[in-house]
């Protein structure tokens, strides 16, 4: 067996302009993106769906049996006591534990040494 010879750095054939073009067109949709939560009064709003789907799948794995339309009629308060209730209020737990963590780091940021992660 060969052991694998990686090829010589740094590479020479490399199509400048056609990357360039590229990251040109990353950088302008990451500025529209960018202008886009800039117009949302809060991205809490465009994030809720995400945290809700999140709380769900997470949920699953310790046998909970309710459906993001569960939860989310849950929170218009459409939802009754069933089979399906006591799953529905642990994701509404889960997912209350992810905002306050969310918060929580805001004031204590993770520290590794002298880097801050935020």
């Amino acid at each position: 067996m060969k052991p694998y010879v990686p090829d010589q750095l740094p590479i020479t054939e490399l199509d400048y302009q056609r990357l360039f073009a590229l990251v040109a067109d990353a950088s302008a949709e990451l500025a529209r993106y960018d202008g886009l939560l800039l117009g949302i009064p809060s991205p809490a709003v465009m994030l809720s769906p995400l945290t809700t789907r999140e709380a769900v799948l997470s949920s699953k794995i310790e046998g909970t049996q309710a459906t993001v339309d569960d939860v989310l009629e849950y929170d218009a308060g459409l939802a009754k006591e069933g089979e399906n209730y006591k799953d529905i209020q642990e994701i509404a737990n889960y997912r209350s534990a992810l905002y306050q963590a969310r918060d929580y780091l805001q004031d204590y940021p993770i520290r590794l040494d002298s880097v801050v992660i935020r």
